[in-house]
């Protein structure tokens, strides 16, 4: 039985994007596109819970339409401004 940890889908991705266990910080932004392919591991042009292997109200609140997947449209709400790349404070991280 696999146990699903409860945490938030920015920390996730933020570990993700600039990288777990560094003690160096980052602040080389990474493009929206290239983190929801690499997120994406069947290729089936969403993610869905058991791709990011955690459970997280903060996913509930990006799947605007219900359905269990996240859209390259729904992810993308991540990039707050807008310029196609997840900076450290789109994501909550400290730059």
């Amino acid at each position: 039985m696999q146990i699903l940890m409860r945490t938030s889908l920015l920390v996730l991705i933020s570990l993700f994007v600039f990288g777990c266990g560094s003690t160096e910080k980052s602040n080389n932004p990474v493009a929206v596109g290239a983190v929801f392919d690499s997120l994406d591991v069947n290729g089936d042009g969403s993610i869905d819970e058991n791709e990011l292997g955690v459970e997280s109200e903060d996913f509930t609140k990006l799947d605007t339409d219900g359905d269990g997947t996240l859209s390259s449209g729904e992810f993308a709400k991540l990039d707050t401004n807008g310029d196609g790349i997840l900076s450290n404070e789109e994501l909550g991280t400290p730059a």
